[in-house]
């Protein structure tokens, strides 16, 4: 396994060069991981939304909840993570601070353990 330095990352154009991106691809990649951000907050907020308001979901109690629970861990995980890699994948750069580093990370490691 290769570990390679990323502290000297600190402009779009390091970034294109560390992955080795066209323009093209860097775009793609943008929009991509946009569309899975929104497709998720929709998908997340319709499940919880069903299944608190109408009770849509015809499970046992505990089934209901398990799928709430993964609804609701997914919807922070797509805002903590998934909005602040888009924001820095449109302005080339970290701009949340030390405070939004640290919250990112935190929660990031808490929704995936």
């Amino acid at each position: 396994m290769k570990f390679v330095d990323t502290t000297n990352i600190s402009s779009i154009e390091d970034v294109n060069d560390y992955l080795q991106l066209s323009d093209a691809g860097y775009y793609t990649l943008t929009v991509y991981h946009l569309v899975s951000v929104v497709v998720g907050l929709i998908g997340n907020t319709l499940v919880l939304y069903g299944s608190i308001r109408f009770n849509a979901i015809e499970e046992d109690n505990i089934s209901v909840l398990l799928i709430e629970a993964l609804a609701i861990s997914d919807l922070l995980l797509l805002i903590f993570a998934g909005l602040s890699k888009w924001i820095t994948l449109i302005t080339g750069r970290w701009i949340l601070g030390a405070v939004g580093c640290f919250l990112q990370g935190m929660v990031t490691a808490y929704m995936i353990d």
